[in-house]
């Protein structure tokens, strides 16, 4: 019998992208977020007023990247770079720069979420931020 997969909902999405934005504000961002659901396919988006319009693309393909691959995308760069057992590969929808993270409750990727706009560093700080609030009120 298959078993069903669950995804993340519009509404909790859109709480997370709210708790995004808070947290980008706070340290005066302005930003893009993305979550998609397990298979990298779209959710919800977010562009804060003044985030750049490159951000909107990068934060998509980073939350496809952590859905696809089931991880932050810190770490599918450190897969992909030389040495790494993924070296080469490269998919023009794909982004390995921080920034990406899978969104997992009880064990299961249930979709992932895309931060843009800032410093690779202001992005991974932003997102572990919102993803820590999102879930202490799941």
């Amino acid at each position: 019998m298959p078993t069903s997969v669950y995804s993340v909902s519009l509404e909790e999405s859109l709480r997370l992208l709210h708790l995004c934005e808070g947290s980008a504000a706070s340290r005066g961002l302005s930003m893009t977020f993305a979550v998609v659901d397990p298979s990298g396919l779209p959710v919800a988006l977010h562009r804060m007023d003044g985030a750049t319009p490159i951000s909107v693309e990068l934060a998509l393909k980073k939350a496809r990247t952590s859905a696809l691959f089931r991880r932050p995308t810190h770490q599918v760069f450190e897969l992909v770079q030389p040495g790494g057992r993924l070296f080469g590969l490269f998919y023009e929808e794909l982004c390995p720069f921080g920034g990406g993270f899978p969104l997992e409750i009880s064990g299961q990727t249930v979709g992932a979420l895309g931060v843009s706009g800032g410093t690779v560093a202001q992005d991974v700080e932003v997102g572990l931020e919102a993803i820590s609030l999102w879930l202490s009120k799941a």
